[in-house]
């Protein structure tokens, strides 16, 4: 019984466990050196550390791995970290 309850928790739970991270990069010469070897976008995270809603909308962000694989397949990252 124990190991059928993990089991659907560990199936409930993998998703949110394993999802990754946007890649972000905090260099902007590297960063255009990236989008133009990858013909890509930059996309330029600009925020602030006191910034509640900033934070919030990172962490909803990177809690969707469909959001995550969007950003990382189709752009370079960049924010200051």
């Amino acid at each position: 019984m124990i190991k059928l309850q993990f089991t659907m928790l560990s199936v409930i739970f993998a998703p949110v466990l394993f999802v990754g991270k946007i890649n972000f990069i905090s260099s902007f010469s590297e960063a255009q050196k990236l989008a133009a070897q990858q013909d890509k976008l930059i996309f330029v995270d600009v925020m602030a550390d006191w910034c509640g809603p900033c934070k919030v909308m990172i962490k909803d962000m990177e809690s969707d791995a469909a959001i995550v694989d969007f950003f990382n397949t189709n752009f370079i990252n960049l924010k200051d970290q």
